[in-house]
C-alpha cells in the first residue's frame, strides 16, 4: 500500500459500497480499502486491495424531455407581449446537469427550413430538492426580420458526453408575418389565434 494513500471516499461504519467519481475511460485503477484507527493512534489497517478497469465507452448524458418552445413575455397582468424574446423549456432528465439551447434561423422568409444550429444559451438544471427536478427555461432574443427560429436543447453532465438533442421546434419570436399574433399556451407556441395584438 502506498504511504499516505489519497482518500477518495470516507464511508460510515457498516457500509458495503462507495461511488468513485471522475474516473477516466479504459483505465486500470487499484483501490485500497482500509480502516483508519481512532485517535491517538490514527494508523491504517491492512488494506483490502481491489483492481478494476473502467469501460472504454464514456457515458452519455440523458436527453431532456418534454421540450416546449415559447415566444414573448407575459407581464404582471397576464398579458402576452410579443417582443422578440423566445426560447425553449425542458424537463432535465438528470441532476446535476447543464442544459444548452441551440437555435437555427429560417433560411428564407416562409421557407420553414432551418439553417445551422448554434448554441445561444445555457442554464443549470433547475431543482427544488434532490428528488424534484423542475422545468428549465432558456431565453434569447431575435432581430425583427420576419424569420422564424428553430430551437432544440441538449444536456451535459460531468463524466459524460453531451446528450442527443431534443426534436427541433419552430417558433416565431415576433409573431407571424401579416399581423397574426404568436400565442403561448402552457409554454408551447401556437399559431391558432384569430386576433392580432
Amino acid at each position: 500500500m502506498p504511504i499516505n494513500p489519497p482518500i477518495v471516499e470516507v464511508v460510515p461504519p457498516g457500509s458495503t459500497q462507495a461511488i468513485v467519481r471522475e474516473l477516466q475511460p479504459n483505465t486500470t485503477y487499484t483501490a485500497y480499502i482500509y480502516h483508519l484507527g481512532a485517535s491517538p493512534d490514527r494508523s491504517f489497517s491492512t488494506p483490502l486491495v481491489f483492481t478494476f478497469t473502467t469501460v472504454a465507452a464514456q457515458a452519455t448524458a440523458a436527453t431532456p424531455t418534454n421540450p416546449a418552445a415559447f415566444a414573448g413575455m407575459i407581464d404582471a397582468d397576464g398579458m402576452l407581449h410579443v417582443n422578440g424574446t423566445y426560447g425553449i423549456e425542458v424537463t432535465p432528465a438528470e441532476f446535476p446537469s447543464i442544459i444548452f439551447l441551440q437555435v437555427a434561423i429560417e433560411t428564407a422568409i416562409g421557407s420553414g427550413v432551418p439553417g445551422g444550429f448554434v448554441t445561444e444559451g445555457v442554464e443549470p438544471a433547475r431543482v427544488t430538492s434532490n428528488t424534484v427536478i423542475n422545468r428549465t427555461r432558456i431565453a434569447t432574443t431575435a432581430a425583427n426580420d420576419n424569420l422564424k427560429r428553430f430551437v432544440q436543447a441538449y444536456a451535459w453532465r460531468r463524466g459524460a458526453i453531451q446528450s442527443a438533442t431534443t426534436t427541433p421546434i419552430m417558433v416565431a419570436p415576433w409573431g407571424q408575418p401579416g399581423g397574426s399574433a404568436a400565442f403561448q399556451i402552457a409554454g408551447v407556441l401556437s399559431d391558432n389565434v384569430s386576433e392580432s395584438l
